[in-house]
């Protein structure tokens, strides 16, 4: 029932809240730059962000921003480059449990989409962690960075309409055949989508055949669009 999603009143009303949250707990502590300690910034949202102006312009821009054509997956867009600096924050996000690059990435890859001015899903679908691995790192990087992606572009999670039913192998270091069969029957609808279009949100993109085992399951469970927001691309 779409009805039952937010409205953009509703919506616009959540992120003045955000906002005015966000402003009090800058002022009790500033925002910091991840990278060199310096006074961070605000988003576009107006939301405390922890980089500076000077580190911004280290950010790898990917030239090619829209991915090719991936199978079950209508449309994916990648900002950034899997470079430093911003292959260091998805580490110390991923593997170091520094939850702060987490809030840095989701409003860098917000700002990146809202430049685009192109037509907003209904929802977000974070990519999903095995349980087992979720256990292990105790947290699931794709959520943190799709929720301050939704925080700032006022668009509603929907975190659990997908599950990571075999538990994979680590992609990385696998060839593209290698990667296709591991992900291979990997997600299942666990509870029925309200939204019809919705953008899946990852931290990293390589050859994208986890994004498209992940449509073809939400198409199954009957989402007509899916489109991917991953914050940076392998080179």
């Amino acid at each position: 029932d779409l009805h039952s999603f937010p409205t953009r009143r509703s919506s616009d009303l959540h992120i003045a809240i955000a906002r005015l949250m966000a402003g009090l707990a800058a002022c009790a502590l500033p925002p910091t730059c991840c990278l060199c300690d310096a006074p961070g910034g605000r988003d576009l949202r107006g939301f405390p962000l922890d980089l500076c102006g000077i580190c911004s312009e280290l950010l790898p821009t990917n030239p090619n921003p829209h991915a090719g054509a991936l199978i079950g997956v209508d449309g994916a867009f990648v900002p950034y480059l899997y470079r430093y600096p911003v292959h260091h924050l998805i580490r110390r996000l991923k593997f170091g449990g520094v939850r702060i690059h987490g809030r840095l990435l989701g409003q860098l890859l917000a700002a990146a989409v809202a430049s685009e001015r192109r037509p907003s899903p209904q929802a977000l679908v974070p990519i999903p962690l095995h349980l087992a691995r979720f256990r292990q790192r105790g947290f699931n990087q794709a959520h943190d960075i799709a929720r301050y992606v939704g925080c700032t572009l006022g668009l509603p999670l929907e975190a659990n309409v997908l599950a990571r039913v075999n538990q994979t192998r680590e992609q990385s270091g696998l060839t593209l055949a290698e990667r296709r069969v591991n992900v291979r029957g990997a997600f299942a609808i666990a509870r029925a989508p309200r939204a019809t279009h919705v953008a899946l949100v990852d931290d990293v993109f390589t050859t994208g055949c986890t994004a498209s085992e992940a449509a073809r399951a939400l198409k199954r469970g009957g989402v007509r669009r899916v489109e991917l927001w991953a914050v940076a691309r392998t080179v």
